[in-house]
């Protein structure tokens, strides 16, 4: 008998299934679950057998259930079979391009694999520097990112443009902002920077970094990275970056690199389960907000940060920092919207001035 596929959500004929017909045989039963592997459900196994004139018993769809989930166990043994066999003859699993569910063909990215892999590196980047630098102006942003193998080519410049379509009515033709960025990076700034975990250190862009010999346990790297500016614009420096125990600091030479980051270790508090480190941002502004006194760009470097960050930071959250002081308020609002750990340190290392003032005074 020539059997035929039943789909899923088809309907058992109510007269078919009163009358009473044979059981199975296991040949049929075979036959049946080849033509159905994809068989999850009693009811669709029923209607299987009903609509090919065999009995729908308990005992039949447990049977027919039963023997497609074994074939399905004797296919993924023969490909693994076949697969194992490639491996041991080739060394490696040779890739078959099998079609796609839909029937159309699998397409590659455009251009060449040279020219696909450059995008990828410039996509990298570009991810890297919506992280650390204000971009979306009015008008639009633009990164255009360059490859070379030159390490005297990187560089980093910041423009504004024009955009003249963006607004319309009554305003149609006035020009809007663009923030440009255009920067060079090493050919391999994934190797070099990326993996080492430099892209974004301390708040800032790594364009480049070449290891330096370390002092001790703190590795030092020469570097090239740029500052948040005002508004959509930054400033590239060049220098050293030292990195020990989980701290960065961005030094103009290895002296400084070293001095720096050994003074922001020190001037960590001890971990405690529920100290100020360990705490949330909420739970810390609601439990610093009760003083009143203000925070100093002292603060900020008794407690460890580096010029760099301490500028990167005031741009980025829109604080003067030519002010040498600005009030608790204003910081802990700023520390909402950027929350560094360099802050946490600030705000605490005045908090204890403030006490030891006010100690003095009585």
């Amino acid at each position: 008998m020539k059997f035929v596929r039943v789909p899923k959500n088809q309907e058992i004929n109510k007269q078919t299934s009163r009358t009473k017909k044979s059981k199975a045989s296991p040949a049929e039963t075979s036959a049946l679950a080849a033509m159905h592997m994809d068989l999850d459900t009693k009811k669709w196994a029923k209607s299987i057998l009903q609509q090919n004139g065999r009995s729908g018993d308990d005992v039949s769809i447990e049977k027919l259930m039963d023997r497609c989930n074994e074939i399905w166990y004797v296919q993924q043994h023969r490909l693994e079979t076949r697969i194992k066999r490639r491996i041991g003859r080739l060394g490696y699993e040779k890739f078959i391009n099998r079609k796609s569910p839909t029937g159309k063909p699998v397409l590659l990215p455009r251009g060449k694999p040279l020219e696909r892999l450059a995008e990828v590196r410039k996509q990298a980047v570009t991810e890297a520097l919506k992280e650390c630098l204000r971009t979306g102006a009015s008008g639009g942003s633009r990164i255009e990112v360059q490859l070379t193998k030159t390490p005297s080519l990187v560089q980093y410049k910041s423009c504004s443009g024009e955009n003249r379509d963006v607004y319309g009515g009554a305003y149609k033709g006035w020009a809007a902002t663009v923030d440009i960025h255009r920067l060079t990076v090493p050919e391999d700034w994934r190797v070099r920077v990326l993996k080492k975990g430099l892209d974004t250190a301390g708040g800032m862009l790594t364009l480049d970094a070449h290891p330096l010999e370390r002092h001790g346990d703190i590795e030092l790297f020469e570097a090239v990275w740029v500052q948040q500016g005002r508004g959509y614009s930054g400033t590239m420096h060049r220098g050293v970056i030292a990195r020990f125990d989980g701290e960065v600091f961005h030094g103009e030479n290895i002296e400084a690199a070293i001095k720096g980051v050994s003074r922001k270790v020190r001037a960590r508090t001890p971990s405690q389960p529920k100290g100020p480190y360990h705490i949330s941002i909420q739970q810390f502004v609601k439990r610093y907000s009760k003083y009143n006194h203000e925070v100093s760009i002292a603060d900020a470097v008794d407690s460890g940060s580096c010029e760099y960050g301490i500028l990167s930071w005031c741009h980025t959250v829109g604080i003067d920092p030519e002010d040498d002081a600005v009030p608790m308020s204003r910081i802990l609002e700023a520390f909402q919207q950027s929350p560094r750990i360099e802050v946490r340190r600030a705000v605490l290392h005045s908090v204890k001035r403030n006490r030891r003032t006010l100690q003095k005074s009585l």
